[in-house]
């Protein structure tokens, strides 16, 4: 790229605007970033402003948005991510899965509530749940759901397996708002794991079930925007574009 790689030097937030007022999603220490634009020149008579932000891109999954200034100058220049790091297509897809699921279940028992941009824990937004728990087992997906849903491939809710994504949404069938986890599958059956926020949700990590007349309110009112289901078959490349981001470039 046409601007140097950083790694970051502490666990991060990362920003939706220069202000640094709307968490966007977070990172890992140890994560790389370089900058979406190039480094400020100034004239020798010039003056200086200091940047509050940097708009950058994250490795693993491409996501862009704005790092404090503190933390991008933390960072310490390093290698840019290579196809060697990240393995697409594990050996066993299915184990993947299964260590997607334990990981959503283990986070639905601590302690947590939704938080819009999580990604670390124990506060989750719905797609960081899912991107961080199919990490957990070496598999990125893009970051958020209208993109985890692109990158799967659709199943129908008969064929849904535990480890398959359920989307949901509005009227528009491309306007996908909400994600979560099938924990559960079965001939009468089918539940999802997910983290919901107040005004739709429990404001939480919790569970629920597509079909049939009983379950939570919760779930009811998910099953009246359910869009539909999808299959992880593989993992991002460090080395394959970013799919779309909705604001950018800004």
């Amino acid at each position: 790229m046409r601007w140097g790689w950083r790694r970051l030097a502490a666990d991060a937030d990362v920003w939706d605007s220069p202000e640094c007022e709307t968490l966007a999603t977070q990172c890992r220490k140890g994560r790389r970033a370089r900058r979406a634009t190039a480094e400020p020149t100034h004239r020798p008579d010039a003056i200086i402003v200091e940047e509050a932000s940097v708009l950058v891109v994250l490795d693993l999954d491409g996501y862009a948005g704005w790092l404090a200034a503190g933390d991008w100058h933390a960072a310490m220049p390093c290698e840019p991510p290579s196809d060697d790091e990240t393995d697409p297509h594990p050996a066993s897809i299915d184990e993947a899965r299964r260590r997607a699921v334990a990981f959503c279940l283990d986070a639905e028992r601590t302690p947590n509530q939704y938080l819009w941009g999580g990604t670390l824990g124990p506060d989750y937004d719905c797609s960081g749940l899912v991107q961080a728990a199919y990490a957990s087992a070496g598999l990125w997906l893009p970051r958020d759901a209208y993109q985890q849903r692109g990158h799967t491939e659709d199943v129908s809710v008969s064929e849904a397996q535990p480890g398959d994504l359920v989307f949901f949404g509005g009227r528009d069938p491309e306007k996908v708002t909400h994600v979560g986890l099938v924990c559960t599958a079965g001939p009468s059956r089918l539940a999802y794991v997910h983290s919901s926020g107040r005004q739709m949700g429990r404001d939480r990590i919790g569970r629920d079930e597509l079909g049939g007349e009983t379950g939570s309110e919760v779930g009811q009112r998910y099953q009246e925007i359910f869009l539909g289901c999808g299959r992880v078959t593989r993992g991002l490349r460090a080395s394959e574009s970013p799919p779309p981001q909705r604001g950018f470039p800004p």
